[in-house]
């Protein structure tokens, strides 16, 4: 089991602060590969918390060489695009 990154009294502030201010929906595309794994697993691990806090904020993954990858010239991991 992962130990999560966000501490509970952590969550709890972000969770009201999201609720008060985040109004739109926020997606992140996230692009991981091979390279620099542990990064790319912290990158991953706070996505998924942050989408566990509110469910407006979008986490998709993507690799490095695929299609949005390369369509995108994203070439190094992990990157987010936040839109």
């Amino acid at each position: 089991m992962v130990k999560d990154l966000i501490d509970r009294k952590t969550k709890q502030i972000l969770a009201e602060k999201f609720q008060q201010e985040l109004q739109d929906e926020v997606n992140l595309s996230i692009f991981v590969g091979k390279e620099n794994k542990e990064y790319c697993d912290f990158t991953l691990q706070l996505s998924k918390e942050l989408n566990e806090i509110a469910s407006r904020i979008n986490p998709s993954v993507y690799q490095i060489g695929s299609n949005e990858a390369v369509n995108l010239g994203i070439i190094s991991s992990p990157t987010i695009l936040i839109g």
